[in-house]
């Protein structure tokens, strides 16, 4: 069955065919695709986002960490700040958008620090603006945590979730943002052998929310550190043989607080797939969760449709698009192709290999 673009353009990373089941998002660069996808979800200039959150291109766990403030009355969408200050893409999309203000302390919010150069130019574009946390990333994502409860409260009570992420394998969660944006909740980190000192403050100050740990290389003296720490409101997302790490995180369900997609609070309705590797895909994609669309972010690592991923499509009938963030040089177009075939939802169905 050929596939049906509707139109094939060169983009700098890769042709960038679309499907009828299938958006394909092409950038070459990561301030270009958090700036798409943000105007896949804000196409209307009547539609505001109250503020923009602005994360380091250079600091992926602190740019994980904010993807919690991406939910709630500022909804707006993460955006990349460089150390050399904003980046054109960044700038253009925020005079886009026209993020308000209405509701949070400030219409651009800032994770990590910035620079000065950076707040010079947000003061140039006439923004006001709040900075929350510094380079540490432990110690930013308790702030970060604490910032979301303050600006945007939790049912008006205390956290009922939060993830938790190891530093040394942060990036293997590429799932994070996106379920951290889809219900708000803060993620904070550990070490291989310790809680940071900044993490144990935060689960205290958050009122002992249910930690779910997303790592499968923690030893026993942490497990029960953590389960000291928590009270034993500890869960772990498990990865099944052969699957991803971000199909285990689309795959889990808390049973004591429906926490996770595919439970009553969150259920989604399309999915991102993201090359494996790039953290900041994953950052861009997480508006995507959030408003409307409800897409949790899968990482590919194949030229072809794994049996794991066609398996959770099929079984998830709600779901009716994908969105592929990258050109065919990232995301292959036989991949695009199976997609859009198990999407179709009419029986057909692809040949593995």
């Amino acid at each position: 069955m050929p596939i049906r673009a509707s139109r094939l353009r060169r983009a700098s990373s890769g042709y960038c065919p679309q499907t009828t089941n299938t958006t394909r998002l092409c950038a070459g660069d990561i301030r270009r695709m958090a700036a798409l996808t943000s105007q896949l979800v804000y196409v209307s200039p009547l539609v505001r986002p109250a503020a923009v959150v602005l994360v380091p291109d250079f600091a992926g766990e602190i740019a994980f960490a904010a993807a919690s403030l991406v939910q709630g009355p500022s909804a707006g969408p993460l955006l990349f700040y460089s150390r050399d200050g904003l980046p054109p893409e960044t700038a253009r999309e925020i005079r886009r958008l026209r993020p308000s203000g209405e509701g949070v302390p400030a219409p651009v919010l800032v994770a990590g620090g910035g620079s000065r150069s950076l707040f010079r130019s947000l003061e140039y574009l006439g923004y006001g603006y709040l900075s929350i946390g510094g380079r540490d990333p432990t110690e930013t994502a308790a702030e970060l945590a604490f910032s979301r409860a303050a600006l945007i409260p939790p049912d008006g009570r205390r956290f009922r979730d939060a993830l938790v992420l190891s530093l040394g394998n942060w990036s293997d969660a590429a799932g994070a943002p996106a379920l951290a944006a889809a219900t708000g909740s803060p993620i904070l980190f550990c070490g291989q052998n310790s809680v940071p000192p900044a993490t144990r403050v935060a689960v205290e100050g958050l009122g002992y929310p249910n930690i779910h740990v997303v790592s499968d290389g923690l030893g026993p003296e942490m497990r029960r550190e953590l389960e000291d720490l928590t009270k034993k409101n500890l869960s772990f997302i498990i990865r099944r043989p052969g699957e991803s790490t971000t199909l285990a995180m689309v795959r889990y369900q808390c049973p004591k607080t429906l926490f996770g997609w595919g439970t009553a609070i969150v259920q989604p309705r399309a999915v991102c797939l993201i090359p494996a590797g790039r953290w900041e895909y994953a950052v861009a994609a997480a508006i995507v969760a959030c408003r409307g669309k409800h897409a949790p972010v899968i990482e590919i690592d194949d030229e072809r449709l794994s049996p794991e991923l066609a398996a959770w499509l099929e079984e998830n009938r709600n779901l009716d698009h994908a969105y592929l963030l990258g050109g065919t040089d990232e995301l292959d177009l036989v991949l695009q192709h199976q997609v859009d075939i198990v999407l179709e939802r009419d029986g057909q169905r692809y040949q593995s290999r």
